[in-house]
C-alpha cells in the first residue's frame, strides 16, 4: 500500500482541531494511547476525504517507541489493542433538538506484514475532522504539553481547557465530565473530585496560569465544576497593525490553514 502524503508531515507542538474534537468519548484509553490518538486525529484532519496510510516509521514516531528498546512483536500487540480502543471512540452531539451518536472511523486496518495503519474517517464527520474547513471554529492543542502530562485524566481535561484559554473560565456538569473521562456514572462524586479531578488539575497548574475548580452545588449536591485561570491576552488592534500580527487565535489558525 502507499503511504499517505501526511507520513512526512511533522506533529509540531501545536496542532489545531475542530471544537466538536471536545466531544469524542475516548474508552479505557491509556496515557500513551491518548497521545497516538490525538496525532492521528490531527494528522487524518489534514485529509479527511481519503483513506490514510501511516507506515511502522510513522506509528513509532506518534506512539514515541524508542529505537533502543523496540521490539516488533511487542510493537504489534501495542498497535491491535488501541486499534481496539480507538475503534471504539464514538464522537456525541446533542443540541437538545437531536442527539447523534457515530463512530470516528468507518476503516482502521492493520497490515502485520507491511506493519503499515490504515484509517479511513467516517464520513459523517468530515466536517468534524477537516482542519481545512473555515466553516468551522478550531483551537491549538499543545501537543508537547499533553505528551509531558503523565495523567490520563489531565489529557483529557487539557482540550477543554486550551479551547477556552483566551477566556480563561469554564463550565461543566458533573455527568458531562464523567462522559467526557469514560468514568461511570454512579461514581460517587466525591471519590471523583478526589481521585480524578484534583489530581488532573494539580498536574496542569503549571501550564494554566492560577488554575482552580470550583465546586457548584445544587441543594447539597455537586453537580457542576467550574474551572478558573488566567486568559491569554489578545494583542489589541493598535498593535496588531504595529506589528502586521493577527489579533485572536482564529485568525493565526486561518492564516496557517491558508498556506497548508
Amino acid at each position: 500500500m502507499k503511504a499517505s502524503e501526511e507520513e512526512n508531515t511533522p506533529i509540531s507542538t501545536e496542532v489545531l482541531l475542530q471544537n466538536g474534537f471536545t466531544s469524542i468519548i475516548t474508552k479505557d484509553f491509556k496515557s500513551k494511547d491518548i497521545d497516538l490518538f490525538r496525532s492521528l486525529i490531527y494528522l487524518i484532519g489534514r485529509n479527511p476525504y481519503e483513506r490514510n496510510v501511516f507506515t511502522e516509521r510513522k506509528i513509532r514516531e506518534l506512539a514515541d517507541f524508542s529505537p533502543r528498546n523496540y521490539d516488533p512483536k511487542t510493537f504489534d500487540i501495542y498497535i491491535t489493542e488501541v486499534l481496539k480502543k480507538i475503534a471504539q471512540s464514538i464522537f456525541i452531539s446533542d443540541n437538545e433538538k437531536k442527539l447523534q451518536v457515530l463512530p470516528l472511523f468507518s476503516y482502521l486496518e492493520y497490515d502485520y506484514e507491511e506493519r503499515c495503519l490504515t484509517a479511513e474517517a467516517n464520513i459523517n464527520l468530515i466536517n468534524y475532522l477537516d482542519i481545512k474547513n473555515k466553516r468551522k471554529e478550531f483551537f491549538a492543542l499543545n501537543i508537547s504539553v499533553n505528551n509531558q502530562l503523565k495523567n490520563k485524566y489531565a489529557k483529557l481535561l487539557l482540550p477543554q481547557l486550551e479551547r477556552w484559554q483566551s477566556i480563561g473560565k469554564l463550565t461543566l456538569s458533573v455527568q458531562k465530565l464523567k462522559e467526557l473521562m469514560s468514568v461511570d456514572e454512579d461514581y460517587v462524586n466525591k471519590k471523583f473530585m478526589q481521585k480524578i479531578i484534583i489530581p488532573a488539575v494539580n498536574e496542569l497548574k503549571p501550564h494554566f496560569k492560577n488554575l482552580k475548580v470550583e465546586k457548584l452545588k445544587d441543594g447539597r449536591t455537586i453537580s457542576r465544576l467550574k474551572f478558573t485561570f488566567t486568559p491569554i491576552q489578545r494583542i489589541s488592534n493598535q498593535k496588531q497593525r504595529q506589528l502586521g500580527t493577527p489579533n485572536t487565535i482564529n485568525d493565526a489558525i486561518f492564516n496557517f490553514i491558508d498556506q497548508i
